[in-house]
């Protein structure tokens, strides 16, 4: 069988709220979920985050870690400052594979 030789790659995007909590951290799963079961390379606009608590910081770690598990392409769209020192102080960094600031 194989697969369609016109067969694009599509990019989904995420644009992240910029407010991640543990009141919002169900909603964020199920986005999250959504784009797994899509099985597409994924882009992650963090450029909006003014606050993520260390729930929702958990949920986007096992996040990346199981898109790099299933070898789905991702990268990461500004990731804000706010969004960056809170990957800093929990040692998550490279587990999130943020770009250096620019």
């Amino acid at each position: 069988m194989g697969t369609p030789e016109n067969s694009e790659s599509v990019t989904t995007s995420l644009q992240l709220e910029p407010i991640l909590g543990i009141e919002s951290v169900t909603k964020f799963y199920e986005e999250l979920k959504a784009l797994l079961d899509a099985n597409q390379p994924i882009a992650l606009d963090g450029s909006a985050v003014e606050n993520i608590d260390t729930a929702s910081l958990q949920l986007l770690t096992v996040f990346c870690l199981e898109l790099q598990a299933r070898d789905i392409p991702f990268n990461w769209h500004e990731p804000s400052e706010t969004l960056r020192h809170s990957a800093a102080i929990t040692g998550l960094v490279d587990t999130l594979m943020l770009p250096e600031a620019a």
